[in-house]
């Protein structure tokens, strides 16, 4: 069975609640640096949307940080995201049409936050802003090598080759160990691209990372916040982008990906674009009643708060901003899409 080469960073089940018609058909606007404007085109969820080739593979047979996760290159795609066989039915669930109130389950909740700060994570917005901290880390690695593998290891090797108390056959094989570690670890030190990347890409698996800590109080915070769903009809769409999701404060500023400092930069809400009609709303600093086992989320028809998160979108998207309506996107770029620009040419 051949490896896959395209992975998405955004679900394909995701993409699919915006498609419309037999071939769940999306119009997409895409960003060109090489033209002064943007344009649209009609595409058809598919492979190549909202991916990239072998984005998620990890390097196990010479990196150090890869090789703790198995021998299979692809274990982050092939393993890493099981909540993407669930969320058709997390959004069947959520995406009613104008009912008063949600019962969510608490295992349905648990499971879409997972879901939702894992999309936003993996989201390569989040890789870039991995990659601003390369020039450091390229400044640190050569001290940190002779440190770590002239210091210690290469000491310990000596150490080994001298030591009375073992047959040549336990110091070649403690030996060999102790080679291959360098090895890998030298590899991580020498290629500071990879390894940045290699980090972003297996942080979600590392739960004694300091980035896991702050995961973790992010996602309780969604847990016991107070969530609305809002509907809207078809003339007033909701859109989303390659990079959906955002926060938002009372006095418009939007950001595309935090873990603390909400009360610090006044956050007030998290808006996550579920389809075309529906958007999902965590009011992250307003507690929510306690609940046991299941989750009561109120559903609001209001058609003119869709603008406002629909330009939000446009502050953070990637490349791509993705709707069923093509005047919907249109409406927002109009509106917004000037901030797109800056942020994109600021980068």
């Amino acid at each position: 069975m051949s490896e896959a080469k395209r992975h998405h960073f955004v679900p394909k089940g995701y993409l699919r609640e915006f498609g419309i018609g037999s071939d769940n058909n999306l119009t997409v606007f895409t960003q060109r640096m090489d033209l002064p404007h943007f344009y649209p085109k009609i595409e058809q969820i598919g492979k190549a949307l909202c991916s990239e080739d072998y984005y998620n593979r990890i390097n196990p047979y010479d990196s150090f940080l890869s090789s703790f996760f198995g021998t299979n290159p692809n274990i982050i795609e092939d393993k890493g995201f099981p909540y993407e066989r669930q969320l058709p039915d997390l959004f069947l669930k959520l995406n009613k049409k104008k009912l008063p109130q949600i019962s969510f389950s608490l295992a349905d909740t648990n499971t879409l936050i997972n879901a939702l700060i894992s999309i936003k994570f993996r989201n390569p917005y989040t890789r870039e802003t991995y990659k601003k901290y390369q020039p450091k880390l390229e400044q640190d690695l050569p001290k940190i090598k002779e440190e770590y593998i002239s210091n210690i290891l290469d000491q310990e090797i000596i150490k080994v080759s001298n030591n009375t108390d073992l047959s040549e056959d336990e110091k070649a094989y403690f030996n060999a160990g102790l080679h291959e570690y360098k090895r890998r670890l030298e590899n991580d030190f020498s290629n500071p691209e990879e390894f940045i990347q290699t980090i972003h890409k297996t942080t979600l698996y590392l739960p004694d990372s300091s980035m896991m800590v702050h995961i973790k109080t992010l996602g309780q915070r969604m847990m016991n916040c107070r969530w609305e769903i809002l509907q809207t009809g078809s003339d007033k769409q909701f859109i989303t982008s390659d990079n959906p999701g955002v926060y938002l404060t009372n006095d418009n500023n939007v950001y595309a990906q935090l873990y603390h400092s909400f009360e610090k930069l006044k956050i007030n809400r998290f808006f996550f674009p579920l389809s075309g009609l529906h958007g999902l709303i965590m009011y992250i600093n307003e507690p929510d009643i306690p609940f046991s086992s299941s989750k009561l989320i109120k559903c609001f028809f209001r058609p003119k708060a869709v603008m406002e998160y629909n330009t939000a979108h446009c502050c953070h998207a990637n490349k791509i901003l993705i709707g069923s309506s093509k005047d919907a996107l249109e409406e927002a770029f109009n509106a917004n899409g000037k901030n797109w620009v800056d942020v994109k040419t600021r980068v």
